[in-house]
């Protein structure tokens, strides 16, 4: 006989276990009302400063309890802070009373102001770090302003073959140029060595010569000074024609390369090339020629 099929009995109803209250995970979510209100300011307060990397701390001041005014006063102290009004840590050491910050940006901004009619580049003078030093040294914005056209009015007059070097060996606009009169360092950090390339390829262009950045920056290298650039390029110029004549006689390459390493570095092998190339001409027309003993023929010493 079939053993009867019991029916299964309800099984009992389980309790929902007690669901724990999520942790805000968000740090600002636990805030009170009014400390958010505090955190919102003063997080955007700092923001336009530029000091938008401090709003971590302004939430550690406020869970720890401070008010807004307290917390602003301890913001003063962080290296953030000092590094963005770095300007006013100059007045410290000078003796100056420290600017507030609205008084400090806008003073910034009437320096930007200042220099906006002189084409100056983008990037020279324009970041808050550039104007430290003239706001620690109280220097006006009508001063930087009397600064840049004089710069202007400077790169405007100034002599065209020096124009053109700047232009020709570091692509320099007629505002970059106004900028490395205003200030040579900073514009396109043009350093002692650029600075004095600069004064050989003008050199170079007034004897109607032309050369490089690589060139110009290698005889500054070599400690060639701006008037011996001047002098030695008048040379140059007057000696290069014949050079270059003797040379395609001989079929051999030599030109104003050759003979700036002649005059400049002294350089044996080459004057060894120049008085072979003399030597040549006089074989040639047995002395006659006035070409090699003008321009090209020298004494044991390497002069023209």
């Amino acid at each position: 006989m079939a053993r009867r099929q019991q029916k299964p009995k309800n099984p009992k109803p389980t309790e929902p276990k007690p669901v724990a209250p999520a942790l805000p995970t968000d740090p600002v979510d636990a805030l009170t009302g009014d400390q958010r209100n505090a955190y919102e300011y003063m997080r955007l307060v700092f923001e336009s400063y530029g000091l938008g990397s401090l709003a971590p701390k302004i939430l550690e001041f406020l869970v720890q309890g401070y008010d807004s005014s307290v917390i602003a006063l301890q913001l003063q102290d962080t290296q953030e802070y000092k590094t963005r009004f770095a300007g006013n840590e100059i007045r410290k050491q000078q003796g100056l009373p420290v600017l507030d910050p609205a008084t400090y940006l806008a003073t910034e901004v009437a320096y930007k102001q200042a220099m906006s009619y002189y084409e100056l580049p983008v990037g020279f003078y324009d970041d808050p770090s550039d104007f430290a030093n003239f706001i620690g040294k109280n220097t006006s914005p009508d001063e930087i302003g009397a600064r840049a056209q004089a710069a202007y009015e400077k790169s405007k007059n100034a002599d065209p073959a020096t124009r053109q070097a700047l232009k020709d060996l570091y692509g320099l606009s007629d505002g970059d140029i106004t900028a490395f009169f205003l200030d040579s360092a900073k514009a396109g950090a043009l350093f002692e060595k650029q600075s004095r390339a600069i004064d050989i390829g003008a050199a170079a262009r007034r004897s109607g010569l032309t050369n490089d950045v690589t060139r110009a920056e290698d005889l500054a290298g070599f400690g060639v000074t701006a008037d011996q650039a001047q002098q030695g390029y008048q040379t140059i110029a007057e000696a290069l024609p014949a050079a270059q004549k003797l040379a395609a006689l001989d079929a051999v390459d030599f030109g104003q390369a050759d003979l700036e390493n002649d005059l400049f570095k002294s350089d044996a092998n080459v004057s060894k090339k120049r008085k072979k190339l003399a030597s040549n001409e006089r074989a040639r027309f047995s002395g006659a020629s006035g070409v090699s003993r003008g321009s090209l023929s020298s004494s044991g010493d390497g002069s023209y």
